[in-house]
């Protein structure tokens, strides 16, 4: 399915839980996992269990950890507590996967044109240049210079493939 979240889209694949390997494979490729919890079983030992699951399959992810159907979460800071049905957390769990993911949001727009929603999600650091290959590739080719919207003195500047893109920037490529 598709999570919405601060214009941006994500994919969410379920996977059973039963943890062979056709269900593993597309572990590797994913970038954040999101781990559901029995709010009625001990958490610290499914917690040990699944880490010890994901190492002997080579697994070294970053992991949301979630207690579905609890509205209490206690002492422990890691785990969002949900409860799906009443709609209680998602917000906050929304919020902790993105930020579990460490990167940064960046909008495009054409000339004269409000900002094209969704925006996209980039590594930290990303350049224009970045930005350009994932938009498409022969935009890099082509490419002249690109002007950079944002929330300081220099907004709407023109700027290079190598220029460093922050959280929140608006880009105007121009070929």
């Amino acid at each position: 399915g598709m999570m919405f979240y601060n214009d941006l889209q994500f994919q969410l694949i379920e996977i059973p839980s039963s943890f062979k390997s056709d269900s593993l494979g597309v572990l590797h490729s994913c970038d954040l996992i999101i781990v559901m919890l029995d709010s009625t079983q001990n958490i610290n030992k499914q917690k040990e269990e699944l880490i010890k699951i994901l190492k002997i399959n080579s697994l070294d992810k970053k992991m949301v950890f979630v207690k579905n159907k609890s509205k209490v979460c206690g002492l422990d800071r890691d785990i969002v507590c949900i409860d799906a049905k009443e709609k209680i957390g998602l917000d906050e769990l929304k919020e902790k996967i993105w930020k579990s993911l460490n990167l940064i949001k960046v909008y495009t727009k054409s000339p004269n044109k409000p900002k094209d929603i969704p925006a996209l999600a980039l590594e930290k650091n990303s350049t224009v240049e970045d930005l350009a290959e994932e938009i498409h590739k022969d935009f890099v080719k082509t490419f002249k210079f690109a002007r950079v919207f944002n929330s300081t003195k220099f907004s709407g500047k023109k700027v290079g493939l190598e220029y460093k893109l922050q959280d929140n920037d608006i880009v105007e490529i121009h070929t």
